[in-house]
């Protein structure tokens, strides 16, 4: 059973400049969600590399949950998605539920520009770090950039949340260049939780955390190759990151739930400027139910002819 989506123009692609790692995926515990308002950044805290529930990210006060190890050390990512266009951006963060060790600036491929101010002299006493860019060029982030990183531990038992601290005199805040008009923004901070506890709030995850029900995350990693000049597609569960490094071929794998729906994006990175694509995709071994081209933020403009009568 095959799916043909081809949207071609007057030249074609050739296959070396089309054709990068083409990460699969196997089945997805994803379920649908909603997005955030069109007019609204949304800025996330994730654990580097690990298998996590991702937040609603039409819901404000979602989280996105973890489930460590007691004391394990994680790399956390701050990222943004649905970006406005930003000049200025000011953050205060708590880490008070955590053992703070570090942060800093990605070294590559980060969101913005410029050195931001970053002071986090008592990060590890009360667990208050502040975060300010400011005068730097306006730059709207691509999905998914990463802002900044921290290195935390987990507590050794309960759970903790790393997130946005709110309150008297504390100012958080994201401006355009023009008009300095603030942006509207969701802030989905990180609950860690400690040898399998669960939260409440984690109730409209992607990833159940019971033990029938928990995805698992693993990545079929296949050969290393040099993806500088390649396109790279993957097909994903809806608002996860691919399991297989870009810089390898293989397939993303997911486990699901018997008869799961899942709603699968497939996505692109490193893309060299695309005028026409065509492709065959296998749903052999699923379900069929539908298709469609995103309703917003989706990769290319126009329509593609979309065949899935088979």
């Amino acid at each position: 059973m095959k799916r043909l989506i081809s949207a071609l123009s007057s030249l074609c692609l050739a296959a070396t400049s089309l054709l990068g790692t083409f990460p699969g995926i196997s089945a997805s515990a994803a379920q649908v969600k909603a997005d955030a308002p069109a007019d609204t950044i949304v800025y996330d805290i994730i654990p580097h590399g690990k298998t996590y529930t991702p937040a609603d990210d039409g819901t404000k006060d979602s989280v996105n949950s973890y489930t460590a190890t007691p004391g394990e050390e994680l790399v956390l990512d701050w990222t943004v998605k649905n970006d406005q266009g930003t000049a200025g951006l000011q953050m205060t963060f708590d880490f008070s539920g955590v053992t703070y060790v570090s942060g800093g600036k990605p070294t590559s491929n980060g969101a913005y520009r410029g050195s931001p101010e970053f002071n986090d002299k008592n990060a590890k006493t009360t667990g208050e770090l502040n975060y300010s860019l400011g005068g730097a060029a306006e730059t709207k982030a691509a999905d998914g950039k990463i802002i900044y990183t921290f290195t935390v531990k987990a507590p050794e038992s309960g759970k903790a949340t790393v997130g946005m601290k709110t309150g008297n005199n504390i100012v958080n805040k994201v401006v355009p260049k023009q008009d300095g008009i603030e942006h509207k923004f969701y802030f989905h901070g990180l609950e860690i939780n400690v040898g399998g506890s669960t939260s409440p709030s984690s109730q409209n995850s992607t990833n159940s955390t019971s033990d029938t029900t928990k995805a698992t995350t693993a990545s079929t990693q296949g050969s290393k190759v040099d993806s500088s000049n390649m396109i790279i597609y993957n097909l994903v569960p809806h608002g996860s990151e691919p399991t297989v490094a870009d810089d390898m071929t293989g397939n993303n794998t997911m486990t699901a739930t018997p008869g799961q729906e899942i709603v699968v994006d497939w996505t692109v990175r490193n893309d060299q400027g695309t005028a026409g694509l065509q492709m065959n995709f296998d749903f052999s071994g699923v379900t069929y139910v539908s298709g469609g081209k995103p309703t917003s933020n989706s990769a290319y403009r126009g329509s593609p002819e979309f065949n899935d009568n088979n």
